[in-house]
């Protein structure tokens, strides 16, 4: 329990005691009464307060927890639209930093669809493109705008080239830490491990997150 919430329910339970210890004094009760209402309230109250926001804070986050079945099916449900949306990307604009509104699904969401999609593909050829689409995430930047900037091979004769260079800086940086994701996640999950027939509770453990819910734009 936070430290501000103890604050909290000993501050409410010292009010309430001494509220109650007042009133128990009104009605002609001894000093040594008084006392034991004053000190057993104190003690009491906050403790009971602790007990009931701790399970309405359990109570809460085990609704907002999906079970992993619901995890499987939902991630089955919405990989291939992804996939197919974000493929045409990648075929249509393979050399350029394209705004990230053009997703469709935030950049965390489209890493574990391609994980998913990573863990049941029956070939390497099939995880290999995976691979390419992962880094490719690289290329999808904030503040971009309607039109992708051409930067690779050739560069856009439009754009001013000190604006190309922070464009090709933050691609770069953002392909490595790419990189070393999808090769720990390799490293983690061998061929052997993937999942032809369907996912399960075991090889989605190391990166199940929130579910992807936002819908395939076309």
């Amino acid at each position: 329990m936070p430290i501000a919430w103890i604050r909290i329910t000993r501050f409410v339970g010292f009010t309430f005691a001494l509220a109650s210890a007042i009133y128990v004094r009104s009605l002609g009760f001894d000093w040594l009464k008084v006392a034991i209402v004053l000190l057993g309230t104190w003690l009491l109250l906050p403790f009971i307060i602790s007990q009931a926001c701790t399970v309405l804070v359990f109570r809460n986050a085990s609704k907002k927890v999906p079970k992993v079945a619901d995890y499987i099916e939902r991630l089955e449900k919405n990989t291939p639209p992804i996939l197919k949306e974000y493929a045409k990307l990648h075929a249509k604009f393979p050399g350029c930093v394209i705004d990230i509104s053009r997703l469709p699904a935030d950049k965390q969401r489209m890493v574990e669809v391609l994980k998913f999609a990573w863990l049941k593909a029956k070939d390497d050829k099939v995880r290999a493109r995976l691979e390419k689409d992962w880094l490719f995430l690289s290329q999808f930047q904030n503040g971009v705008g309607d039109t992708p900037i051409q930067v690779l091979p050739k560069r856009s004769a439009k754009i001013p080239p000190r604006q190309l260079e922070r464009w090709l800086k933050m691609i770069s940086a953002e392909s490595e830490f790419l990189a070393r994701e999808c090769a720990h996640f390799k490293q983690a999950h061998s061929p052997q491990s993937a999942c032809p027939s369907g996912a399960t509770s075991e090889n989605i453990s190391g990166f199940r997150t929130s579910l992807p819910t936002t819908p395939v734009r076309e």
